[in-house]
């Protein structure tokens, strides 16, 4: 199978699901997961403390 659903997280909370092509790096998975409508109101006037990236299951963003 070529694609998977990646989990796009915020502060551990599901806040996103997309298909993404299977082998994503971590860079790859970021720049996917920022360019979802659902996932860029939560940035505003925010910034990214941590990434944690589980290959082929989810992209979590921890924010302040």
């Amino acid at each position: 199978e070529d694609a998977f659903k990646l989990v796009i997280q915020i502060n551990g909370k599901t806040r996103d699901v997309i298909e993404a092509k299977t082998g994503l790096s971590e860079t790859e998975a970021k720049e996917l997961a920022l360019k979802s409508p659902k996932i860029k109101k939560w940035f505003k006037n925010k910034r990214i403390k941590k990434t944690i990236f589980i290959q082929d299951k989810l992209i979590n963003f921890v924010i302040e």
